[in-house]
């Protein structure tokens, strides 16, 4: 490895020498550069954007393509739920429950919006998926009717299976979840909820949620 100087004073570089005790890594992930002097330490990530007149690798290019793997999400799903006891983390009763998950595209689709509503009013969910260029991962944040603000990664994907990881503030306290939307079946969603903790206590076993695809929605 070899580095040159600036010096302030002189106002010039000094020649190309020899470095030892230099670690340096880079990556490049379509629109973007990412160089680091420790792997282990984020905080020393550098960023920087590529610049492309013919609009190719753009962050909307990139971002449209990295996205386009929760296309299963696109469309109206309805279904429903016996939910068995008091879900204290999202403020809602036992008892059954209908509900109706719509997602949909924006223009360009960058972002993906959803809204996961019980149909007794009991509780909504308004959600945003969207690629987060410092993070180099596709991510979400909602917030709930009844007071629930989260946020979460997609930790992997496979065959139209989706698992996610995500945490944030109730009302009741702070909430941790792993979760997975699959979609593997075509026009079936399940929702299942790997773990569960509010306030770092493990909270009850949740049922799988089913809902089938009514419609294609707006895309």
């Amino acid at each position: 490895t070899h580095r040159q100087n600036y010096s302030q004073e002189e106002k010039e570089w000094s020649d190309w020498e020899e470095t030892t005790n230099v670690s340096y890594t880079f990556q490049i992930n379509e629109a973007f550069w990412y160089e680091f002097r420790d792997i282990t330490n984020q905080n020393g990530l550098f960023t920087f954007s590529r610049v492309d007149k013919g609009d190719e690798g753009s962050y909307q290019k990139m971002a449209a393509r990295k996205l386009s793997i929760l296309s299963p999400k696109i469309g109206v799903f309805k279904g429903s739920l016996k939910q068995a006891v008091d879900n204290e983390a999202y403020g809602t009763q036992a008892g059954e429950k209908r509900i109706t998950y719509t997602s949909k595209w924006n223009s360009d689709k960058t972002v993906l919006t959803g809204v996961w509503a019980l149909e007794n009013g009991g509780l909504e969910v308004n959600v945003i998926h969207s690629f987060n260029p410092a993070e180099r991962a596709i991510v979400k944040n909602y917030h709930t009717s009844t007071g629930t603000q989260m946020s979460g990664r997609l930790l992997a994907a496979w065959g139209n299976v989706f698992l996610w990881e995500r945490s944030g503030d109730t009302a009741r306290g702070h909430l941790y979840e792993k979760c997975v939307f699959d979609y593997s079946e075509e026009g079936i969603l399940v929702h299942r909820i790997l773990e569960r903790t509010l306030n770092g206590v493990p909270q009850p076993q949740e049922a799988d949620i089913i809902l089938k695809k009514v419609s294609d929605g707006t895309q």
